[in-house]
């Protein structure tokens, strides 16, 4: 007997958040969606998509959070949204759409349209497109604003915290 399984993506621990130090005490936070040899594009807590060009970078601290609260992300033209299709039985059907946020030999890190960062094995990936982000982004169960404090590492321990 001879099964097959299509594994669908399993949700993540948790979320990666980072904090880009551009200055003393000047810090962006959010989730980081990609990265060329010139900038980096991160997703800030508001939902709005920043860009940090590489050389203004001075300090990267990160902060694993079980989940994030983003209301909504809204739209970019820096960013295009990977849309991934896997196999189910003889059909191709839509996996997943986000953004890549981290990979290994075997398996890549999204965070999803809907919120929640998300692990797909590789060899689940039938197919991708890219489309852009023309619209507001509704995250459906994260409308509660965020409720952490990311206290400065040690290098910035005399910044104050944003309220």
């Amino acid at each position: 007997m001879l099964a097959v399984f299509v594994l669908l993506p399993a949700c993540a621990i948790g979320v990666q958040i980072s904090a880009i130090y551009t200055g003393a005490c000047d810090r962006e936070i959010g989730i980081i969606l990609s990265v060329d040899d010139a900038k980096i594009n991160l997703l800030n807590l508001q939902g709005e998509t920043k860009t940090i060009r590489r050389f203004e970078i001075i300090y990267i601290a990160q902060y694993p959070l079980g989940k994030i609260a983003l209301p909504k992300i809204k739209p970019s033209e820096k960013l295009e949204i990977i849309e991934i299709k896997t196999l189910h039985g003889n059909k191709v059907v839509n996996l997943l759409e986000g953004w890549m946020t981290n990979y290994s030999d075997e398996s890549i890190s999204f965070f999803t349209t809907e919120g929640r960062e998300t692990v797909v094995d590789k060899n689940d990936i039938w197919d991708i497109e890219i489309k852009e982000q023309n619209e507001i982004i509704q995250l459906n169960g994260n409308q509660s604003s965020n409720k952490f404090k990311f206290v400065h590492p040690h290098p910035f321990r005399s910044c104050k915290l944003e309220s």
